[in-house]
């Protein structure tokens, strides 16, 4: 049986973070050895200790990037309603999972993934098989906001 490695992370602004003493022993339950981490993944959410989601922006960019890539190589065999399909599936999902944890980037970051979603609506736009789609998108701060209100 293979035994999981545990840790644990300090959470907190970098100042204090600083403060911690990275000398301090381990921390030991049951005889198991925890060891402190500056950044973990869980539940396919990047965290790291001072909560500023730049592992997790970069990973959601490079998913959005491939469902790019998807809807440019579909663009010329799918209708546009399917193409739609093809960006509620692999590129949507990936902006709202978890999307209530990790909206706090900052605007540059957000306005970034707002050109990734333009550049698919263009594609879809520029479709060869025309079948009347409308975009009845939420741009992505809109997106953000509307999770946000439903969670609360």
């Amino acid at each position: 049986m293979n035994a999981s490695k545990s840790e644990y992370m300090v959470i907190g602004h970098r100042r204090q973070l600083n403060r911690v003493d990275d000398d301090l022993p381990d921390l030991v339950l049951n005889n198991e050895v925890i060891k402190r981490v500056d950044k973990t993944k869980y539940l396919g959410i990047n965290i790291d200790e001072s909560l500023n989601w730049k592992e997790q922006y970069k990973t959601i960019k490079n998913k959005l990037k491939g469902g790019l890539s998807s809807l440019r190589k579909l663009k010329n065999i799918l209708p546009q309603k399917k193409l739609d399909q093809v960006y509620k599936a692999l590129f949507e999902s990936h902006l709202r999972y978890g999307d209530i944890v990790w909206s706090s980037l900052p605007n540059t970051k957000l306005s970034q993934l707002q050109r990734l979603q333009t550049r698919a609506k263009k594609l879809i736009v520029d479709a060869k098989y025309k079948d009347g789609w409308n975009c009845e998108w939420l741009n992505v701060k809109s997106l953000l906001s509307f999770d946000k209100g439903v969670m609360t």
